[in-house]
């Protein structure tokens, strides 16, 4: 498929206007929430660990502030 075709259909879909643009699809969640937050990785994992309910560090491993439940 060409990727015009593919911007196209982003655009129509999901109110792409240009690139990169972060979505998160959170479950049941067909149109995505916008990600308007920095371009670091630092600010992109907070927020997908916001999002997520995780606790993780840029590498992905847990952090000190992961509860642990028995």
């Amino acid at each position: 498929m060409e990727l015009s075709i593919l911007m196209a259909y982003a655009k129509f879909r999901y109110g792409v206007s240009g690139y990169p643009t972060l979505k998160f699809f959170p479950k049941g969640n067909k149109a995505g929430e916008d990600y308007e937050g920095g371009r670091d990785l630092d600010d992109f994992v907070a927020f997908i660990n916001e999002k997520s309910g995780s606790s993780r560090d840029g590498k992905g491993q847990l952090t000190s502030k992961v509860s642990y439940y028995i």
